[in-house]
């Protein structure tokens, strides 16, 4: 069909097609390519973001985790507490400290104490702390072969992170007397993601951290 045997009507139309809609969907596709890679580079950026400040934030609560519990170590209740129950003696006292003190954190889930065969020493809570379910005698004659260690426990419902920690005589730094465990749940190390929901980071487990480790 030639152009010229076209009415006025459709010779509008296709000036309108050639010269107005074609370089409109043109532009269209370009403009839509160029926002496409902006987006997808942005998300990358974002996410690389992301990933780093998680990084560094369960570094963090490591770091406070190691802290805290080299900290309890070296405290003279928590050595003489060895002592007393060679004894057999009472430890009342201690263990209310230790509810106090775990209270205070906000993040421990259990502190237990053992002594080098795996036996159970205390526990807080004193009730139901279920570290019979999550530590055998043997892994904890294991833990103890090592100045400092941890390990996951990702079985059953309850999914942890727990840190152990030789205790030694204050008057002898070469005499381990037990081991001091500590609990976390596995969400204490990952509070970042609940605060990215809400725009910022969650900065109360680690406020948490800075309690003293006097009890």
């Amino acid at each position: 069909m030639k152009i010229g045997s076209l009415t006025l009507k459709w010779r509008i139309l296709l000036f309108y097609f050639m010269f107005g809609f074609m370089p409109l969907l043109t532009m269209s596709y370009i403009s839509y390519d160029i926002a496409s890679g902006s987006i997808s580079q942005m998300t990358g950026k974002q996410l690389n973001q992301l990933m780093e400040r998680i990084s560094q934030q369960t570094a963090s609560s490591f770091h406070n985790a190691k802290d805290g519990i080299y900290q309890l170590a070296q405290n003279p209740v928590i050595q003489l507490s060895f002592l007393q129950f060679s004894y057999g003696q009472r430890m009342e006292t201690l263990k209310e400290r230790l509810s106090v003190y775990r209270a205070n954190l906000g993040t421990l889930d259990v502190i237990a104490l053992f002594t080098a065969d795996g036996e159970v020493v205390l526990t807080s809570p004193i009730e139901n702390s279920g570290i019979e379910n999550i530590l055998t005698p043997n892994e904890v004659r294991e833990a103890y072969k090592s100045n400092f260690s941890y390990k996951q426990h990702f079985q059953g419902e309850n999914k942890q992170i727990i840190f152990f920690k030789r205790v030694y005589d204050y008057e002898d730094e070469t005499s381990a007397l037990g081991l001091l465990v500590f609990c976390y749940a596995v969400q204490c190390f990952h509070g970042f993601y609940r605060a990215c929901g809400r725009g910022g980071r969650d900065d109360k487990a680690g406020s948490r951290q800075q309690a003293k480790s006097d009890i």
